[in-house]
């Protein structure tokens, strides 16, 4: 049976700040910054009562897309920080804790959950 496609080591080096030399963890910051970007513009755009009537839907759709890519990254870095050796705890499930209630865990959280929270309910 072959390994998995990605390990939780290589998962964790592309969503930790590149270092410069890493070419994929470089797209997926930039990927990222341009999303809560563009996240910044469309949440000012749609706050124009005229935009938000004539472009509610597609405000709507990006939304839906952009909490489902936080979502999802939030997600990859609870699994992957399993193998963050950098961590003061020694098991899996302390090094994700110590990630879920760190102030970027927490940020992370905070940032994709008024967009979760009316789906879920």
């Amino acid at each position: 049976m072959p390994g998995p496609l990605i390990t939780k080591r290589r998962m964790l080096q592309i969503l930790s700040r590149s270092s410069g030399s890493d070419r994929t963890s470089r797209i997926c910051d930039r990927f990222l910054s341009a999303m809560i970007l563009l996240n910044l513009l469309a949440v000012s755009l749609e706050s124009i009562d005229a935009l938000s009537a004539a472009y509610g839907d597609l405000f709507f759709a990006f939304e839906m897309i952009s909490v489902s890519i936080f979502g999802a990254e939030y997600l990859l870095r609870i699994w992957c920080m399993a193998a963050n050796d950098a961590s003061r705890y020694s098991t899996a499930i302390g090094r994700r804790l110590e990630y879920i209630f760190s102030f970027t865990g927490l940020i992370d959280l905070i940032a994709i959950l008024p967009s979760l929270l009316p789906l879920i309910l």
